[in-house]
């Protein structure tokens, strides 16, 4: 579904902005970041329960998560700004086309 509107929106622009690409493989990224952090969770629950939680693992367990937020935090102040200017270029040529066919007319 995702695919089709963002092939609509490059026919109506005409054009197909990089930014815009790049900025959305960040924001899937930034998804398996978020998601991550929830199998840590329960490998850390699992070794909880099974009595094998062990102080080294516990310390590897946090810091994995915690650079999973830091990961998240970065993925996404980097491809936020890239899918918004990705996605206004492509709408600013969108609608120059549709100016110069106005004219046309």
């Amino acid at each position: 579904m995702i695919s089709s509107l963002m092939r609509a929106g490059e026919r109506l622009a005409g054009q197909r902005d990089p930014r815009l690409s790049q900025g959305l493989r960040l924001a899937v990224l930034e998804g398996l970041l978020s998601a991550a952090p929830y199998l840590l969770l329960y490998w850390l629950l699992a070794s909880l329960f099974d009595n094998t939680l062990q102080g080294w693992s516990l310390i590897w367990l946090a810091l994995g998560m915690l650079a999973c937020l830091i990961g998240r935090i970065v993925v996404g102040a980097l491809g936020t700004p890239l899918i918004f200017t990705g996605a206004y270029a492509m709408m600013a040529n969108a609608r120059l086309r549709l100016v110069d066919h106005l004219q046309k007319l």
